[in-house]
């Protein structure tokens, strides 16, 4: 078995080492959920690291395979692709014009950003409102996520994906609305004078349950299964990332 340092070495010589360590710091759950939209097999009790190379570098299923155009994935010699090939690959069946000059990150954005456009056609078209009102009630929690720095429908997107991860199947948004502000106003009744940082906190807690939603919930967009799949994936290794980078920001900041 390839020790965690090889695994990681690996990941630095073919350009993939920043979703690996995205990856690898997932809670086991997270990873699980990026693993199945991509129909990876990973065991479950392997070392996060194995679990991540194998979402990454699985023949075939793995992020490199899927952004490979066919030819390419039937030729054993084929170069594997790096992350930048990966989320450029992504943005262009997007339709996301993107220029060489941009960060690995920057493009990342992009794709989250335009994942997020569809989620909200497809899920607030009816109930906007609600969640609106979430919202204003919540001032505190709003202050977290719009640290984020996200779209307007990029910050709804992850209010409602953690209304919409409570809801049983028998259950409407207005419920799951009700579950949230409840939750919200346990959690961060205390959390003064720092509540930025606690309800940064509380929205990590939760990234299983926001996954979860944004996979179950997920928009149309794009037609191609496999094309969805990458998306998908790749919306939730940026938004785990951007979670973390800001957390850890904030926390720096009030050190």
């Amino acid at each position: 078995m390839p020790s965690r340092l090889d695994l990681r070495s690996a990941a630095r010589r073919q350009g993939v080492e920043r979703p690996f360590d995205i990856l690898v710091r997932m809670a086991p759950e997270s990873r699980r959920i990026v693993a199945d939209v991509l129909g990876t097999r990973i065991d479950r009790d392997a070392r996060p690291e194995d679990q991540a190379w194998r979402i990454i570098n699985e023949s075939l299923r793995g992020l490199q395979a899927r952004t490979h155009s066919l030819q390419a994935q039937l030729t054993p010699f084929s170069r594997n692709h790096n992350w930048w090939e990966i989320v450029t690959r992504a943005a262009g069946w997007l339709g996301i014009r993107w220029y060489p000059g941009l960060k690995d990150e920057e493009v990342e954005r992009l794709v989250f950003e335009r994942f997020a456009e569809a989620f909200v056609e497809q899920n607030l078209a009816h109930d906007a409102e609600a969640i609106e009102g979430l919202v204003v009630r919540n001032t505190d929690f709003d202050l977290a996520i719009r640290a984020l720095r996200l779209s307007r429908n990029g910050a709804r997107t992850v209010w409602s994906a953690l209304v919409l991860g409570t809801l049983r199947a028998d259950q409407g948004l207005r419920e799951g609305v009700a579950k949230i502000g409840d939750w919200l106003c346990h959690h961060l009744r205390w959390a003064w004078p720092a509540p930025m940082s606690s309800g940064l906190r509380l929205l990590h807690q939760r990234l299983a349950g926001v996954f979860h939603a944004l996979v179950s919930r997920a928009g149309a967009e794009p037609r191609s299964r496999n094309a969805q799949r990458v998306c998908t994936a790749l919306a939730l290794i940026y938004f785990q990332d951007l979670v973390d980078r800001t957390l850890a920001e904030v926390e720096t900041a009030r050190a």
